[in-house]
């Protein structure tokens, strides 16, 4: 995991390219295999920038480009987020996401972890904490509502 965010963040901190390939292997009590995953990608190497160059495009009204770049960027971004937050998504032989398939996954375990923050913070009878994940409930929630 280190080595994975060490990577992450010399790709991003140099705005080099980079391509990466993750596996892993989980195994039950009796040690048969579970779960074999295996997946491999480049790293996007204008995260910084990714605004900036979709505005430049359409500015010069190549959309095409900008769509492209933004495609690139939310398929990125979702992957990141899928595996920050350990969401489940369908295993696939090939390694290919659906972008929505990866946001809805992100959007679920997103909300999980939201209940067991609450739950968490309650059961520590801590009223900052308690407030601070009621108020990340509300942002999600309006969030949500305006995606519908």
């Amino acid at each position: 995991m280190r080595a994975r965010l060490v990577f992450n963040a010399l790709v991003h901190q140099y705005l080099v390219p980079g391509v990466q390939l993750g596996s892993k292997i989980r195994s039950n009590v009796g040690g048969s295999l579970v779960d074999v995953m295996s997946a491999t990608g480049p790293v996007l190497d204008e995260v910084a920038e990714v605004w900036d160059k979709i505005d430049a495009d359409l500015a010069k009204s190549d959309v095409p480009t900008a769509a492209g770049r933004l495609r690139r960027h939310l398929e990125f971004v979702a992957a990141d987020r899928a595996d920050e937050l350990a969401a489940r998504v369908s295993f696939r032989a090939v390694g290919g996401y659906d972008t929505g398939e990866l946001l809805s996954a992100v959007i679920g375990r997103q909300g999980e972890l939201l209940k067991s923050a609450a739950k968490a913070a309650k059961s520590w009878d801590d009223a900052e904490a308690i407030a601070k994940v009621e108020a990340l409930r509300q942002a999600r929630q309006q969030i949500l509502s305006e995606k519908e």
